[in-house]
């Protein structure tokens, strides 16, 4: 650290004016020091010249008895008394020296204040030449700034230019690449218009055969129309006959029963009324075919079903699936597909029989008992696709008490019915099927499902009517209420979860 002070002093003695100042700062700094040095010397010599006359007092009385030693102690005296002459003349000096330090003291304010003087006119000028280069740094901050936005004009004018460049080379090899296209299809054309030539040859040949075509498939058309109409006409036939014959067969066994001799038992009375049930099961599959739709549009629709049973498939291993009511078989073809392990059970023998030929495995019998029949927590999922519509009430609460008893921990059970929050639906389509007894609001089917033991019930609004037959969006209530409760969903599934 005092090596870099000296440095930097050294360093300030070279500047012409500081230097000059810097070394009478120094001097001054230094006549304190000077003046305290020489106060020490003389006190010193007073102390010793105390403490000699003291010895000698001490001496003399010592020696006043002794005069050998005087000669001795005055020796010694002469000398101290020599010593004291050399400090007073090296006193003297000093005092000289002091005042000689004095008149340059003198000359060195003089100096400095002329220095001052000269420093307060360079501080002046200094802050004059600091505010022009003030001015000078402000100007050139803005020359920089003006530069640098051009350098990065420049910079983007010249990548531009670059990618000028790219493509005009990627043109020029385009231009030069079609040229040489230009020149094959001049070679190509010729080709081409002597097979022209040909090809109107050919399809002069081709409108006339086209035309006899023509001719024939009008009179196809008109064949089919024809065989069409009596096909039509041979099914109201058939229908009619079929109508007739069940009329005779429910005329036959109300005859049956009355000319018998002696009353039927009761396994002769269950048969004879389960053959009378299904009196009109095939009116009925007919009925399914004109009014709910085709098979491949039910199984579309009920493949909004399948991600929940994966979800349960997830938490509890392999699903065994029971479907209520499962009518012609498009859900147990579609779990079967994705490789679960499915059961049907229906009333209808026709339905039954078709499904059996599908290779579905359907058994017919009433969905309540076919519950019955299955262990308790052995169903990973039960579904019913518009079946709780056609129930009493009690029959229904039975259905969902057996369906939670036979459910497995995890699982699901489905209802899919018509949604009487709609009002066409309410009012008029729900009406259409003469075998349903009366529909089911969401909120009461949640209710009952809750309050028979299921969890976390769900309600799926579902298969509104296309948004092309809303009514356009003008953000008036009541147009939003009309299309929610006339163009609204149709169905409705309720979900629950055995917890």
């Amino acid at each position: 650290m005092k090596n870099e002070v000296l440095r930097a002093v050294r360093v300030l003695y070279r500047i012409p004016v500081l230097g000059y100042l810097l070394h009478n700062a120094i001097l001054l700094f230094r006549l304190p020091t000077l003046a305290r040095n020489f106060a020490g010397l003389e006190n010193a010599w007073r102390a010793q010249s105390a403490q000699f006359e003291e010895r000698l007092a001490a001496a003399s009385q010592r020696l006043s008895g002794h005069d050998v030693h005087a000669a001795a102690l005055t020796q010694l005296h002469e000398h101290y008394d020599r010593r004291l002459a050399d400090d007073l003349k090296r006193l003297e000096r000093h005092d000289q020296r002091l005042g000689e330090h004095d008149q340059h003291v003198m000359a060195y304010s003089e100096r400095l204040d002329h220095d001052a003087r000269r420093l307060d006119q360079h501080d002046q000028q200094l802050l004059t030449q600091v505010l022009r280069l003030d001015q000078y740094g402000q100007r050139l901050s803005q020359h920089d700034q003006r530069a640098a936005t051009q350098i990065e004009q420049l910079t983007t004018q010249s990548q531009r230019l670059d990618q000028y460049d790219q493509h005009l080379v990627a043109l020029s090899q385009h231009l030069a690449a079609q040229s040489q296209r230009l020149d094959q299809y001049d070679e190509h054309w010729v080709a081409h218009s002597q097979h022209l030539d040909q090809h109107r040859e050919a399809l002069d040949h081709f409108r006339s055969a086209l035309g006899e075509l023509q001719a024939q498939f009008i009179d196809l058309r008109a064949r089919h129309e024809q065989q069409q109409q009596e096909a039509v006409g041979r099914m109201g036939q058939v229908a009619l006959q079929q109508a007739q014959q069940e009329r005779r067969l429910g005329a036959l066994l109300d005859e049956t029963r009355q000319r018998l001799p002696a009353p039927l038992d009761t396994p002769q009375l269950a048969a004879l009324a389960a053959q009378y049930n299904h009196l009109y099961d095939a009116l009925y599959v007919r009925f399914e075919d004109d009014f709910r739709g085709s098979t491949t549009q039910i199984a579309e629709r009920l493949r909004v079903y399948l991600p929940i049973l994966q979800t349960v498939s997830r938490n509890t291993g392999p699903l065994t699936i029971l479907d209520l009511g499962c009518g012609r078989g498009e859900w147990l073809a579609l779990l079967t597909q994705e490789g679960y392990d499915a059961h049907g059970v229906d009333l209808n023998q026709v339905l039954i029989d078709d499904g059996r030929a599908q290779g579905l495995a359907v058994q017919e019998g009433d969905a309540v008992d076919s519950l019955r029949g299955w262990p308790d927590d052995s169903l990973g999922a039960i579904t019913a696709f518009h079946l709780i519509e056609h129930l009493p009430l009690e029959t229904l609460i039975n259905l969902i008490d057996e369906a939670a008893r036979a459910l497995q921990p995890g699982g699901v059970l489905i209802f899919e019915t018509p949604n009487p929050e709609n009002v066409f639906v309410g009012s008029q389509t729900f009406y259409l099927d003469p075998t349903h007894r009366n529909p089911i609001p969401p909120v009461t089917a949640r209710f009952l499902l809750e309050v028979r033991g299921l969890g976390n019930v769900e309600i799926w609004p579902l298969h509104p009517f296309p948004e092309a037959e809303h009514l356009p969006s003008d953000g008036i209530q009541a147009t939003s209420f009309i299309n929610t409760h006339f163009f609204g969903p149709r169905d409705y599934a309720v979900v629950g979860r055995k917890v």
